[in-house]
């Protein structure tokens, strides 16, 4: 087949420089992206994107906020209202009526979206939506202010949407100061730090993913090949953006590289990946069963209903 070059641009999670850094590749020829990573980076870059004519696939973006528009964003994953609305009524079948949440806002268009939707769910389910918090990084707010604010008598469960380090660290400050019951993060969550930094703090986590958080698959040898490649085990993120890579690939065998033509051939389309088949719709969101799984001796374990 042709060889396809790839450049890298790096926007370190930063709004202020996903835009300026996609400039800098459009000025180079690029006009086929693979990323952003993040709600609030792919927000930033999506107008000089479809100004410019260009496709932005993305693996694991997945707020409903960029939902059911006909732009240049393709993502191989769903908004993320399907998940949270997994975990609630997961979470309310293991008795967790009275919920409080701990947000982080420096990616609201994730995040709030997120635990609404959860909430919204808890409440049709017959459950009590408790105290709901939220905390900016550069705050430099104290986690542990935080945990002994949002502990309320009677707290059944308390739902974190933040990411991997964060949420790591509001569950082991949860437990410090003797809560005992449930903890949910939303997928975001689910990262390389969160058992090194949660340790005993995330031990029973709930939590929802499109594919297993450990990167393990239920079928192939994806995750030997990675390890052996890259020297660490993959995540969620890794088989998505294996699977993201696969449908580009595919697309520009099929069709070459113009980002229209990409655009039409992608859409309304089954795939199959490592996690078995997925879609994308005419809007170009993605389409496929969410899975919810819990944290039990740092081994994730899929819930079934």
């Amino acid at each position: 087949g042709n060889m396809v070059r790839v450049l890298r641009g790096g926007d370190g999670g930063r709004p202020d420089r996903a835009a300026s850094v996609d400039q800098t590749l459009l000025d180079r020829g690029v006009r086929v992206f693979l990323g952003h990573t993040i709600t609030q980076t792919t927000a930033a870059a999506l107008p000089l994107l479809n100004r410019s004519g260009c496709l932005l696939l993305s693996a694991t973006v997945s707020s409903p906020v960029l939902s059911g528009k006909e732009d240049a964003l393709i993502r191989i994953v769903p908004g993320s209202t399907g998940a949270a609305s997994d975990l609630a009524r997961v979470g309310l079948r293991r008795g967790l009526r009275r919920v409080a949440c701990v947000w982080d806002r420096g990616d609201a268009v994730y995040a709030l979206p997120w635990q609404e939707d959860f909430f919204r769910e808890l409440r049709q389910g017959g459950g009590t939506p408790l105290a709901c918090l939220s905390f900016l990084k550069d705050e430099k707010t104290s986690f542990d202010d935080l945990a002994r604010e949002i502990l309320r008598p009677q707290t059944d469960g308390v739902l974190l949407v933040a990411r991997p380090l964060d949420t790591a660290l509001l569950a082991q400050r949860l437990r410090l100061q003797g809560y005992r019951g449930g903890i949910l993060c939303a997928n975001w969550g689910v990262g390389p730090e969160l058992i090194p930094y949660g340790g005993r703090g995330v031990e029973g986590l709930l939590s929802v993913h499109l594919a297993h958080p450990q990167g393990r698959t239920r079928e192939g040898d994806f995750p030997r090949r990675f390890q052996d490649r890259f020297g660490v085990p993959p995540s969620w993120a890794s088989l998505m953006g294996y699977e993201a890579a696969s449908v580009l690939l595919e697309g520009l065998e099929a069709v070459g590289e113009d980002p229209l033509a990409l655009r039409r051939w992608m859409v309304n389309r089954t795939y199959r990946g490592l996690e078995g088949s997925f879609s994308v719709d005419r809007f170009g969101d993605g389409e496929r069963a969410t899975r919810v799984f819990e944290l039990r001796d740092g081994v994730f374990r899929e819930v079934h209903p």
